[in-house]
């Protein structure tokens, strides 16, 4: 089966790079028959460009070097598979030949399921997050690991298991808010695709669920 180009956020082209994602999952409203095949091979398209290119005859060979906006290291290929853009600029996902793609994800397997069914790990991988946190600002909270406070070392242990519990407290208070906002915001973006179809978040529609995995011939 012939590869197809699929288009990714740069959140989620660089979080199955880091191996922070391992999974996505598309959801679309049943229409009829699904619009992807179990086992279909996608090549991740992203922004890029060449940076350069050599061919240096048969003894010092011929390639490229090929640049990615989402980040990560440049990726040397022994073949020509594009040239130096005239001004240098950043090409778009739509102008990325195969060979470069540097992600091929795989349909693993595809349900039917209501909307609502929707978990919230899987809200993070609908391949939709960088669009909801754009859309959603600054109502999501970011919070790193917090640091012990000074002398936490040397307080009694009922005073380290109180301040303990009140972190755990705040943490998990702070935890339902985001996932209450987070919920929110991914109900609106399917809204803004769906709802003029009469496939609102609201209605809970019946949808079909793809389940992709990085693939590697």
């Amino acid at each position: 089966m012939t590869a197809t180009a699929m288009q990714l956020s740069p959140y989620d082209v660089m979080s199955f790079l880091s191996q922070k994602a391992k999974v996505m999952e598309i959801r679309m409203p049943i229409l009829g028959q699904p619009i992807y095949e179990e086992g279909q091979v996608f090549y991740i398209t992203e922004e890029w460009r060449c940076i350069t290119s050599w061919n240096k005859g048969p003894v010092l060979g011929k390639g490229c070097e090929i640049a990615y906006e989402a980040g990560g290291d440049n990726i040397l290929f022994e073949e020509i598979l594009a040239v130096p853009s005239i001004n240098g600029s950043w090409l778009s996902a739509k102008e990325m030949p195969c060979g470069i793609s540097r992600l091929s994800l795989r349909v693993a397997s595809i349900k039917a399921e209501r909307l609502h069914d929707i978990t919230y790990d899987a809200m993070c991988n609908s391949g939709l997050m960088e669009e909801i946190l754009e859309h959603l600002g600054d109502k999501i909270a970011i919070t790193g690991q917090r640091e012990l406070p000074d002398g936490f070392g040397s307080w009694f242990d009922d005073k380290k298991e109180e301040w303990i519990r009140d972190k755990a407290t705040a943490d998990y208070i702070r935890q339902c808010h985001d996932y209450e906002v987070f919920q929110r915001g991914y109900k609106e973006i399917w809204d803004k695709y769906h709802a003029a179809d009469g496939l609102g978040y609201d209605t809970n529609p019946w949808v079909w669920v793809f389940v992709l995995k990085p693939f590697s011939e």
